[in-house]
Parts: structure tokens; sequence; C-alpha cells
């Protein structure tokens, strides 16, 4: 996922765009966008066949919707953060906030 982020245009993009264009020219990006989808998919599942849901410790039972709730909250935290900080250089002048 670190490298998705770093070969993507969210940073190599931004900072080297001849040199993205050049690895990755526009006729494939198509195929690794479902690539990259496919692969997210697996890994979400392995995770989830990971956890012991079997497991009747106290703790335990409630540990997976903790999880998923703070990993849903963070994302949001930090995208409205990030949007918050971003707007005036990315926004358009006929939107407002």
């Amino acid at each position: 996922m670190v490298a998705g982020v770093l070969l993507g245009p969210t940073l190599f993009g931004q900072v080297w765009p001849d040199a993205q264009e050049a690895v990755f020219p526009g006729e494939v990006r198509p195929v690794l966008y479902i690539l990259s989808s496919i692969g997210l998919t697996l890994y979400m599942f392995l995770v989830g066949a990971g956890l012991d849901h079997a497991s009747r410790v106290p703790g335990e039972v409630r540990r997976a919707p903790l999880l998923a709730l703070s990993g849903i909250a963070l994302s949001m935290l930090l995208g409205f953060g990030v949007g918050a900080v971003l707007w005036g250089t990315l926004s358009r002048p006929d939107v407002g906030r």
C-alpha cells in the first residue's frame, strides 16, 4: 500500500509527473487500477480471515468493531483536516467551503 502511494499520482505524479507518465502510460492505468482493486480486496479478506472469530475472551469480542470504527474515524478526520488545509490550493474559485 505504501508503494502504491509513493508510485502513484499522490507523490510520484506530483514530484516528477514526466517520469510517472513514462513509467505508467495512460493505456496501462486502467489495468493497474483493476489489479489494485483486486489486490486490496484480497488483502482485506486475509485481514478478516486472520481474526479469531471463535474467541470467547470478553475483550476480543469488542476489539473488531472498535478497530473498524477507529480506522473509519481516523480516516475521516484526516480527510477533513487535509481538505480544510488544502481547500485554497485545490478548489475551484466557484466552489465554496
